[in-house]
C-alpha cells in the first residue's frame, strides 16, 4: 500500500477505536494525536507526577461512558502505561495526567504489568501482569481520581499474561499467557474466554479454555 506519512522517534501507537484518530508516543512522552483524514496533528506532553516527563512504554485509548440522562457526554482518555506497574489516564485535550500529584498512579500493580486492555463500551479496564494476575477495573476519571479494582481472576498465576483481548460488543474478555515451564511441567500457552454474564456476578467466570 501507499505510505502516508512517517513519524520517526515514536515508540507506542493506538488508534481510538470511534473514529479515525490515533495517538503516538515515545518512552519520554512526546505524545501527538493525529487526524487520519488529513494528518493534522496536536503534540502534548504525557507528564507524570509534578509535571515531569515519565517512562511511558503503552497508549492505549479509553472511553469514559457517562449517562446522556443527566446531560453528560462519553469522552475518550489515553490510559498510559508509566514505567513497570503504573496506569494512569491523561486528557488528551489537556496534556496532562488526571488528579493531583498524589494520584498520579490510579493503578499501580504489585508486579510488572504485561498487557492492558480497555472495554469498548464501558468503563473496565483488564490488566495483566508478569506473575500471572489479571485484575479487572472500573474507572470514569472525570468522576472520580481513583480508578476501583473489581475483582481478580486466578487462572494464570503462575505465568505470564501475554495478551488481552475485548470482543467488539465488550461481552467477551479473551485473555493468553506466555509458553513457559512452570514447577517442571511445560506449558505450551493457554487461552481463555471470559463471559460477562459471570463477570457481572462479581463472581470467578466459567471458562472455556484451550490448552
Amino acid at each position: 500500500g501507499q505510505r502516508l506519512s512517517e513519524w520517526k522517534g515514536m515508540h507506542y501507537a493506538s488508534w481510538q477505536p470511534a473514529g479515525a484518530v490515533f495517538a503516538l508516543s515515545d518512552s519520554q512522552g512526546n505524545a501527538k494525536i493525529i487526524q487520519r483524514s488529513d494528518l493534522a496533528e496536536k503534540a502534548f506532553k504525557l507528564n507524570a507526577s509534578g509535571g515531569e516527563p515519565s517512562d511511558v512504554r503503552r497508549i492505549e485509548w479509553f472511553q469514559e461512558v457517562l449517562s446522556e440522562d443527566e446531560g453528560k457526554k462519553s469522552k475518550w482518555y489515553l490510559l498510559t502505561q508509566h514505567g513497570s506497574r503504573n496506569l494512569a489516564f491523561h486528557d488528551p485535550e489537556a496534556g496532562e495526567a488526571i488528579g493531583n500529584e498524589k494520584a498520579f498512579s490510579d493503578i499501580r500493580m504489585d508486579s510488572n504489568i504485561t498487557s492492558v486492555a480497555c472495554s469498548p463500551v464501558d468503563n473496565t479496564i483488564a490488566v495483566g501482569t508478569q506473575s500471572g494476575n489479571l485484575t479487572t477495573w472500573f474507572a470514569s476519571p472525570s468522576v472520580d481520581e481513583r480508578a476501583r479494582e473489581l475483582f481478580s481472576i486466578g487462572a494464570h498465576r503462575g505465568s505470564v499474561v501475554q495478551d488481552l483481548r475485548f470482543s467488539k460488543d465488550g461481552l467477551t474478555l479473551f485473555s493468553a499467557d506466555a509458553p513457559e515451564t512452570l514447577q517442571g511441567r511445560k506449558n505450551t500457552g493457554r487461552a481463555f474466554g471470559w463471559l460477562s454474564l459471570d463477570l457481572e456476578k462479581n463472581k470467578e467466570p466459567k471458562v472455556a479454555t484451550n490448552e
